[in-house]
């Protein structure tokens, strides 16, 4: 949106369809993040940064040459977390670990009587002890 606005192709004022849609996603996140116990108590700091952000914007938006700073430190922000994720730093998991054995053989090791997922079904009957 702002990108677009920026370019004279969209308008940038509160009344904007993505600026609404915005807020809407904002409302998403914050919701999902209060259902997760974070260090800071504020939530997860990434909806943190966005949400400032967004209010901020809500503060220049008319102000061409602030918007353009602005917008770079947004998308600089956005990578860092997306590298972040990326890395498995905090608060967000680790990426699991590569794959030793490929598919089909975890596969295997789960039903030993190897069957053919592909190509058929087998169904494996448990009988009661003696």
């Amino acid at each position: 949106g702002v990108e677009h606005a920026l370019r004279g192709e969209d308008g940038h004022h509160e009344n904007s369809p993505w600026n609404d849609r915005v807020h809407e996603l904002i409302g998403l996140a914050s919701t999902r993040s209060d259902n997760v116990h974070f260090v800071e108590n504020a939530g997860h700091p990434w909806l943190i940064e966005i949400r400032e952000a967004f209010e901020t914007y809500q503060c220049i938006q008319d102000e061409e040459h602030h918007l353009v700073a602005w917008l770079e430190k947004f998308k600089c922000r956005t990578i860092f977390w997306c590298a972040q994720i990326l890395a498995g730093v905090g608060p967000f998991p680790p990426k699991p670990k590569p794959r030793i054995d490929d598919e089909q053989v975890l596969i295997e090791r789960l039903n030993p009587f190897s069957v053919d997922y592909g190509t058929s079904v087998s169904l494996a009957v448990a009988r009661p002890m003696d």
